[in-house]
Order: C-alpha cells, then sequence, then structure tokens
C-alpha cells in the first residue's frame, strides 16, 4: 500500500508535469480553435470555448483531478472517516491503550507514510488544476 500510494502520487505528478509541457510546446499547431489563431500558452475564453474547441486530453485531466482531490479530501478528514490521517493515529492510539504495541507501530508508520505523501499530493493537484483553466475551460 505505501509504496503503490507513493508511485502513484510521483506518477501523477510526472503526467501533470508531461501535460504542462506538451501545452507549452505543443500551443497552436495542436489547438482546435475553430479558425482563430491562438498565440502559445493563450487560453481560449471559457464563454467562447465548445466541445470542439476543447483538446483531448481534458478529459484525461479532469478525471485524474477529481480522483487526486477526491484522495487528499479523505487524506485531510477527520478520525471518522476511515483510511485519513486522523484515523490512523486514533486506530494507533487505540492499539496502544490495548497494549499491542507491534499494531500501533503499524499504524503510526502508515500515518507517516500518508503524511510524507499528502504533499506532493497537493502539488499535483494544484498543477492540474493549473493546466485544466489554462487550456480545459
Amino acid at each position: 500500500m505505501g509504496k503503490k500510494a507513493v508511485l502513484g502520487a510521483v506518477a501523477g505528478g510526472l503526467a501533470a508535469g508531461a501535460l504542462a509541457f506538451a501545452m507549452a510546446f505543443a500551443g497552436p499547431a495542436a489547438a482546435q480553435t475553430g479558425g482563430q489563431a491562438v498565440a502559445v500558452g493563450q487560453a481560449v475564453l471559457a464563454g467562447q470555448a465548445t466541445a470542439a474547441d476543447r483538446p483531448a486530453y481534458c478529459d484525461h485531466v479532469d478525471k485524474a483531478l477529481d480522483k487526486r482531490q477526491r484522495v487528499v479530501q479523505r487524506l485531510e478528514a477527520d478520525a471518522g472517516t476511515r483510511g485519513s490521517i486522523a484515523w490512523l493515529k486514533d486506530k494507533a492510539a487505540a492499539a496502544t491503550a490495548d497494549g499491542n504495541s507491534e499494531l500501533a507501530t503499524l499504524y503510526t508508520d502508515r500515518s507517516a507514510l500518508r503524511s510524507q505523501v499528502l504533499d506532493p499530493l497537493k502539488t499535483i493537484v494544484a498543477d492540474l488544476t493549473a493546466v485544466q483553466q489554462a487550456h480545459c475551460n
């Protein structure tokens, strides 16, 4: 679980960076603007965009952004939400109170790992949001 979460966060960051890189250099050649000239980095105004103007990768960006926002929301939730950092810390405290130090260590290590993944995941969400606002609205 730990390796999968870290690798997922890193892969998501690489995907967001690759999308941002591709958009910076693809510019007018790949833009579907309906005959309008668009400079590199210039986004079509949201009121003027149609389904034909929206690049094909925007569906992927929307899906990835939604998934990562839900993970961040779950990790930052209170102790009543299963899988959150607070929930793991609460379980570790309960295991310590019951005298099960091995289980308490397991929960503590999991919460520490998820805490380390949270900041890079927030960066990925911010990057995907920026790509979405610049090219997909």
